[in-house]
């Protein structure tokens, strides 16, 4: 099961860390990324993603009760998700162009394999040109997909930047699915939300109960051998008689 969620509520970044080691760097991150987020860091869940050219590693941010909020309404559905990918890393990705996704009620941009955030259609020509301009790379190219009955595209013209326009005939939801295979995106499920993790949490209360019955499967075990061997000497016994 692969659910998408609303990528304006993940914040994606990067971080350069001289380890490989994915343990240590789940304890890192959290740390050197503080100054950069506004939410408290104990209250934000990381999701680690890979490195790109420059060696920056990936990493996508979202709030601890959004997760826990998600989670419990699948939960409500009946649903144990596999991932739980950001909409806006499905859009379709090609080396050296951006993609842009006019939906109702916002734009989703995706700048890099694992790049890119969610804007608000009002702002959406401001964002686009602080974007690039804080880029280090400039796109080749734009590739803008929009929803039908979505108002014309406003794509700033001194971008510097070749722009293609396609109306989507079908809804956003099927052009996302069509790269729901994609292995590049970040799955979000991860550290304490990783399906070991959250076996783990039902398993726990258990455990208590699991080592008594432990125990006292062993002790049967025990009496039962010491019974047998009483019986065998009782028999040995009176077989000598």
């Amino acid at each position: 099961v692969v659910v998408l969620v609303p990528g304006a509520d993940v914040v994606l970044t990067g971080v350069s860390l001289p380890t490989r080691n994915r343990g240590r760097m789940a304890a890192a991150v959290p740390y050197l990324l503080e100054d950069q987020l506004a939410a408290d860091v104990e209250q934000s869940h990381f999701a680690l993603g890979e490195r790109d050219a420059s060696g920056r590693l990936a990493v996508a941010v979202v709030d601890r009760a959004r997760m826990d909020r998600w989670l419990s309404q699948l939960a409500e559905a009946g649903l144990q998700p596999d991932q739980l990918i950001p909409d806006l890393l499905l859009l379709p990705y090609e080396e050296g162009a951006w993609s842009l996704l006019f939906e109702p009620g916002g734009v989703l941009l995706r700048s890099a394999p694992q790049a890119g955030l969610g804007i608000d259609a009002a702002n959406a020509a401001f964002m686009l040109q602080r974007t690039l301009a804080e880029s280090g790379t400039k796109p080749e190219r734009l590739r803008v997909w929009r929803a039908e009955g979505v108002p014309a595209a406003v794509i700033p013209e001194d971008l510097g930047v070749e722009t293609s326009d396609e109306t989507l005939l079908v809804p956003p939801l099927m052009l996302l699915a069509g790269q729901a295979h994609e292995a590049r995106a970040i799955n979000l499920l991860q550290g304490p939300y990783s399906r070991s993790e959250r076996l783990g949490r039902v398993w726990r209360p258990w455990r208590p109960v699991a080592a008594l019955l432990a125990v006292w499967l062993v002790l049967q075990l025990g009496m039962t051998i010491f019974h047998n061997r009483q019986l065998d000497a009782e028999q040995a016994r009176l077989r000598a008689e």
